[in-house]
């Protein structure tokens, strides 16, 4: 199945009317070696990482577009440069 469209409904997206602003908040935990009371202890700690994301929804002009003149001269380019090389 193909989409071709869809929206987010979500409190962490925001649609402007050039991009796409996302927030992300990634909860993990961290494991450190700490001094405690004079000696070294592994301490495991909750973390959480805040990620903000845009994206542009302006999708923009990929490749080349040729039209059939373009092609013609590709061509007469093409058969010019064959006679030089025989």
């Amino acid at each position: 199945m193909f989409i071709e469209n869809f929206k987010v409904e979500s409190p962490n997206v925001k649609y402007t009317e050039t991009e796409i602003q996302s927030v992300y908040n990634y909860e993990t935990t961290e494991l450190v070696h700490e001094n405690r009371n004079g000696t070294y202890q592994w301490i495991v700690k909750p973390k959480s990482v805040n990620y903000q994301f845009k994206t542009n929804t302006h999708v923009p002009k990929l490749g080349l577009a040729f039209t059939s003149t373009s092609f013609f001269y590709i061509y007469i380019l093409f058969e010019i440069k064959t006679l030089f090389l025989f």
